[in-house]
C-alpha cells in the first residue's frame, strides 16, 4: 500500500469514527450500539488517526492540533 492509499484509508476510518462519536454524543446511536459504545476507546482511536492525518498533510499544523487536546 503506497502513502496515498494509506492516507485515503486513514481519512475514511477517521471520518467513520467521528460519525459514530457524534451520533453517540447526540444520543442517536441505535440502542444496541449505544449500550456497548466505549467513548474513551473510540475517541482515542479517532484522535490517533487524526494525528496521523494532520502530521502527514500538514506537519506545520500538528503542534496546533495537539494543543486542543
Amino acid at each position: 500500500m503506497n502513502s496515498r492509499e494509506k492516507l485515503k484509508k486513514e481519512i475514511q476510518e477517521c471520518a467513520n469514527s467521528a460519525a459514530s462519536i457524534i451520533l453517540f454524543l447526540e444520543g442517536k446511536l441505535p440502542k444496541g450500539h449505544a449500550k456497548d459504545f466505549d467513548f474513551q476507546h473510540e475517541y482515542q482511536s479517532w484522535y490517533s488517526k487524526a494525528l496521523f492525518i494532520v502530521g502527514f498533510v500538514g506537519k506545520d499544523r500538528l503542534q496546533e492540533f495537539r494543543s486542543y487536546d
